[in-house]
C-alpha cells in the first residue's frame, strides 16, 4: 500500500475531528479557499480633496496641502536639513553680523579687589604718553626730533669724561666727582663732565634711558599705579622712605628702586 493511501485516513481525522463535524483547521482552509475564488471589493472613491500620492510625512516633512489640487505639495523640510535660508533668516532668528564693539565702551567695574586693581592698571595703561611716562623731558624731545648726524665726541676732554665714567660705573656718584675734582686739580686746563651731563652722553649715544621707580623692600610691589602715592607696603606693610632721613631731614629717599629702560631710545640710537 501506497505512504499516501495509509496517512489519509489520518489526514481527514484531523481535518474532521472526533465527532465528525469539521474540525476549527478544516474551517480556516474553508474559509482561506472562499476569500481566493471571490473577487476583491472595490476600493471606495476617494473625494477630490483626498486624491494624492501617499507620502509618509515624518520622513518627509511637513506638507502644505493647501494648494494639494492645483499643484504637487511643497514639503518643507526639518530644521537642520534645509541649506537654503531666506535673506531675512538671520534676522528672524536673531543671528545677525556681530557689529565691530565700541572701543570706547566702558567696562563693568568689577568687584573683587585684585580684579579691581587690574582694571586700574589697564586704563592707566591705556592713558599712557610720553610726557606721563616717566621720560626726562631731554629724553621726550629727542624722540620727537631725532638729532641728524653723529654726536661728535672726538674731543680729548670727552673721552676722558666717557672713560671715567665706565670707570666708576659699579661706584657711586660722589666717587665719580671727586676724582673729577682731582683731575681738575691737577690739570687746570682739563674740563671733565659733570656726571649729569656725562650720563646723559652715553645715553644717548647707547639708547639705554633708565626710568626708575620706587618699590617695596621685600619686592611685595611696585609703588605705581593704584599704588603710587602709598607710604607704605599695602602687603608686608614696610615703609616706603628710609624713616631716619624722613624724620630728622623731612627728605624722601626711597629704600630700594628698580630700572626700566625702555626700547624706544634704543631704536632711535641704531639710526
Amino acid at each position: 500500500m501506497a505512504l499516501a493511501e495509509r496517512i489519509q485516513p489520518f489526514a481527514e481525522w484531523q481535518l474532521q475531528g472526533d465527532s465528525g463535524e469539521p474540525s476549527l483547521k478544516r474551517k480556516r482552509m474553508n474559509e482561506l479557499e472562499t476569500s481566493q475564488e471571490s473577487p476583491p471589493a472595490p476600493a471606495a472613491a476617494l473625494p477630490p480633496h483626498q486624491t494624492g500620492p501617499t507620502i509618509d510625512l515624518l520622513l518627509v516633512g511637513r506638507a502644505n496641502i493647501s494648494n494639494w489640487n492645483d499643484d504637487r505639495p511643497h514639503y518643507e523640510l526639518e530644521d537642520g536639513n534645509n541649506d537654503e535660508q531666506p535673506e531675512d533668516a538671520a534676522a528672524a532668528t536673531g543671528n545677525t553680523i556681530d557689529e565691530p564693539e565700541d572701543e570706547h565702551k566702558e567696562e563693568p567695574e568689577a568687584m573683587i579687589e585684585h580684579l579691581c586693581l587690574t582694571q586700574q592698571y589697564i586704563s592707566l595703561i591705556k592713558a599712557t604718553t610720553l610726557e606721563n611716562g616717566g621720560l626726562d623731558p631731554s629724553t621726550i624731545e629727542q624722540l620727537r626730533n631725532t638729532p641728524e648726524g653723529p654726536v661728535d665726541i672726538s674731543e680729548p676732554d670727552t673721552w676722558l669724561s666717557i672713560d671715567l665714567f665706565l670707570a666708576t660705573t659699579n661706584a657711586s656718584e660722589a666717587t665719580y666727582n671727586a676724582v673729577r675734582t682731582a683731575i681738575s686739580a691737577c690739570f687746570p686746563d682739563t674740563n671733565v663732565l659733570s656726571h649729569h651731563l656725562v650720563k646723559k652722553l652715553v645715553s644717548q649715544l647707547s639708547g639705554v634711558v633708565s626710568i626708575v621707580d620706587d618699590m617695596c623692600v621685600n619686592s611685595c610691589h611696585a609703588f605705581t599705579g593704584p599704588f603710587a602715592d602709598l607710604d607704605h607696603c599695602s602687603v608686608c606693610g614696610e615703609a616706603r622712605y628710609k624713616p631716619i632721613e624722613l624724620e630728622m631731614h623731612n627728605k624722601k629717599i626711597p629704600r630700594q628702586q628698580f630700572h626700566t629702560i625702555p626700547l624706544g631710545p634704543q631704536l632711535q640710537a641704531l639710526r
